[in-house]
């Protein structure tokens, strides 16, 4: 399972995002889309080009919890140009221990650094060689994989917790 939470529009969303998910060639590869806004359009598109079994709509979800425990990899593909802001669901996820495969926009690059995967957004195809790989890890290597989820989830509680972040907030403001 991909799991996304967001926006559900082509202005957070990569364009590229559904021919994205035709390029990764994983026996019963399911994406589970949570968010609002536009999901019924880009949904119908992945009618339209015969994917849709490939996807799960939810809509907009009050319990994102519920999801995040479904979750194999969270994949993030950001547009370029997108608009909000990408380190609460990026740290969400990986709070969780799901590791991250994102474009490489905003701030994605500091939170899930070494712990995920990173890919240029100008680079579809490398973004779904990364989310492949990142599943042909959790498929074949289940020790490095649970070692991958602890470190992710061990990096956001120390970086990313209130007591840090209250901290280096001062010390920038101080400077």
């Amino acid at each position: 399972n991909v799991g996304y939470i967001g926006t559900v529009d082509y202005s957070k969303l990569h364009r590229d995002f559904l021919d994205i998910s035709t390029k990764i060639d994983i026996k019963d590869i399911q994406f589970i889309v949570c968010g609002g806004d536009d999901e019924k359009n880009i949904k119908q598109e992945a009618m339209d080009k015969n994917i849709s079994e490939k996807f799960k709509f939810t809509g907009k979800v009050s319990n994102i919890k519920e999801y995040l425990s479904l979750f194999d990899v969270f994949g993030y593909p950001l547009s370029p140009y997108h608009y909000g802001t990408c380190d609460q669901a990026l740290a969400e996820a990986m709070a969780c221990g799901t590791p991250c495969v994102s474009t490489n926009v905003g701030d994605s690059n500091e939170i899930v650094g070494e712990f995920g995967w990173i890919v240029p957004p100008q680079s579809p195809l490398e973004l779904a060689d990364a989310i492949a790989l990142a599943l042909i890890e959790y498929n074949n290597y289940p020790e490095l994989w649970r070692k991958r989820k602890f470190n992710s989830a061990q990096h956001i509680k120390k970086n990313f917790e209130l007591k840090s972040m209250v901290h280096n907030f001062h010390k920038v403001w101080g400077e």
